[in-house]
């Protein structure tokens, strides 16, 4: 993706984008940190655009499962590959990343839902998602809850979160 930079200042600092736009004189600069993960590649000479290019835009960093390996290789399970759960008596669910190699899938049913059903039918799925994304060595189990909330903040309900983002949660 080209980066008008002409416009802008572009940063990317530890995966995490920074922009000022220096186009707008009402105010003052203001650098907004914007939390896609983005690697920045800066115009080749002779290149065929004297503009930065985004090279590795994964995504936003809160939507993102990271995994390390025993070799300390990372990889990553993006939400567009599990957020397709569609089985009868479960309203929503939630994955809560534990450590590097572990997370829990928390799962809201509605009243009278065959919970053991639902378990194995999400077991089966997930496994297949790691087995496709190589990541077998990832252990991941599951957690039914009464009800999964939305962000105090936002007013959403987001898909992954980490372990204390939950318990702040469940302590509200």
């Amino acid at each position: 993706m080209i980066l008008y930079d002409d416009m802008n200042v572009i940063e990317a600092i530890d995966g995490k984008m920074y922009l000022t736009a220096l186009y707008n004189f009402a105010q003052p600069l203001i650098r907004y940190c914007i939390t896609d993960n983005i690697k920045i590649e800066k115009p080749k000479k002779g290149g065929s655009t004297p503009f930065s290019r985004a090279i590795g835009l994964v995504g936003r960093s809160e939507d993102i499962l990271w995994f390390k390996d025993k070799a300390g290789k990372k990889e990553f399970l993006h939400p567009l590959a599990i957020e397709g759960f569609c089985i009868e008596g479960l309203l929503d669910f939630q994955f809560r990343q534990l450590s590097d190699n572990a997370f829990e899938m928390l799962a809201e049913t509605s009243a009278g839902a065959d919970r053991k059903k639902i378990e194995a039918e999400m077991q089966r799925q997930m496994k297949n998602i790691l087995a496709e994304k190589r990541l077998e060595y990832v252990d991941f189990k599951m957690k039914f809850v009464e009800e999964i909330k939305a962000d105090s903040k936002t007013g959403k309900k987001k898909l992954i979160v980490t372990s204390a983002e939950r318990q702040r949660k469940e302590q509200i």
